[in-house]
């Protein structure tokens, strides 16, 4: 039922704020104290979704019950036409009304353009569906220059509730882009900079993995008993190389150097942003001349698909992992390196050259100038010595002679 002067005028304040209809989405708001304010419900399109939002027209009984009609009526033209009501009025005091290339998210858009010349196209990815399913929605048509730190902090709050192992890094992505809108004059001041500490890093949970000599004996012999080629080599590989997963996936037979028995990945492609050169051992050259007769002449060592135009991702491994049944629960792809870090230094083995097979930082200035040649001969060796005893165990080898003959890596010179 329509709202009349008096029905307005009869409303009195209660406990909590309550509110009362009028038509078109247009309700009065009483508050516990007695105020009066016009609100109006709406829906914009963002995106592929209908996002609710609510405006203000102003109080009673300063702004009338035919005047609050009239607001709501040119809101809703807006709404018509493709604008947020309450963005546009920002807008306008912002002077961008008619120029929406300086929008919150045409900003990080252009940014995120930047990042494609240094991100991973993987992370890349990672980071854009983050900013349209936790940003976007809520500031993405938001002129940058009247975006607030509280209006920052409160969608930063909820994608750190609903996401907060990325959140830190998006975060860290909206206050590089709103540092570049300042050095390009858009904003005064970087209203993202307030937020740094006020979302801490949560507590990491290891990832699963086999890091017992039982445990990991039967893991090799499941892997070893696949039938498809692939997995098995993959999965082998995992184990013998112990790269990070999406460096696996994304291995490319121009990084093979079959002669020098080396796998070298550019500083882009690596996590570190560091050149890594990882030593193969007997084993590993062996599966990848297998693999390269499989690959059917694509560029990447494990192409996705027919064409070859693709490679696999992390979640194949774990899918290939899962195939092996009980002798895979509690490990998981990344768990190989956890896997091999573990029975390396058990055995023994110099612990730098382990952190660097690993493609890992050595903590130190010191001790990054002695290992600036990467260690590796000694890596050569030490892999040549933990290829034999994932070989050996895979085939059905005693696990503490296949270790005794690992732990003799105590005895390279380093």
């Amino acid at each position: 039922m329509a709202l009349s002067d008096k029905t307005i005028r009869a409303l009195c304040p209660a406990d909590k704020i309550y509110r009362k209809a009028d038509t078109g989405g247009l309700e009065i708001e009483v508050k516990p104290q007695g105020r009066k304010t016009w609100r109006l419900r709406y829906r914009v399109r963002v995106g592929a979704a209908w996002v609710a939002r609510m405006g203000t027209l102003g109080t009673y009984p300063d702004v009338s019950l035919a005047e609050a009609r009239d607001r709501a009526a040119a809101m809703r033209a807006l709404i018509k036409q493709g604008f947020d009501p309450v963005h546009h009025a920002r807008m306008e005091r912002a002077g961008l009304a008619t120029d929406r290339a300086n929008s919150f998210e045409a900003v990080c858009r252009r940014a995120l353009a930047e990042k494609s010349r240094t991100y991973k196209p993987d992370t890349l990815q990672q980071m854009t569906r983050g900013l349209e399913a936790h940003f976007f929605p809520k500031l993405g048509t938001l002129p940058v220059r009247a975006l607030s730190a509280a209006e920052l902090r409160e969608v930063t709050a909820a994608c750190n509730a609903a996401a907060p192992s990325h959140c830190r890094k998006l975060l860290r992505f909206v206050v590089s882009a709103l540092r570049t809108a300042k050095v390009d004059g858009l904003v005064d001041t970087n209203v993202g900079e307030d937020l740094r500490g006020l979302f801490p890093r949560p507590e990491s949970t290891p990832r699963a993995a086999h890091t017992g000599l039982e445990a990991v004996s039967g893991l090799m012999r499941a892997v070893y008993s696949l039938a498809d080629p692939r997995k098995r080599n993959g999965l082998t590989l995992l184990a013998i190389l112990m790269p990070r997963p999406s460096e696996l996936c994304a291995m490319r037979w121009d990084q093979i150097d079959f002669t020098g028995a080396t796998w070298t990945v550019d500083a882009i492609d690596m996590k570190m942003k560091r050149q890594h050169v990882q030593p193969l051992p007997t084993q590993a050259l062996a599966i990848l001349r297998e693999l390269k007769m499989l690959s059917g002449g694509s560029d990447w060592v494990f192409p996705l698909g027919s064409d070859g135009d693709k490679h696999i991702a992390r979640q194949n491994l774990n899918s290939w992992l899962r195939e092996l049944g009980d002798a895979s629960k509690g490990h998981t792809a990344h768990g190989f390196r956890s896997m091999g870090s573990t029975l390396l230094h058990e055995a023994m083995f110099n612990s730098d050259a382990v952190e660097l097979s690993l493609a890992h930082a050595l903590p130190g200035a010191v001790r990054r100038i002695y290992a600036r040649g990467g260690m590796l001969d000694y890596r050569r060796a030490m892999l040549a010595r933990w290829a034999g005893f994932l070989d050996a165990v895979g085939r059905g080898g005693t696990v503490d002679d296949a270790f005794a003959m690992l732990g003799e890596g105590q005895r390279l010179a380093a």
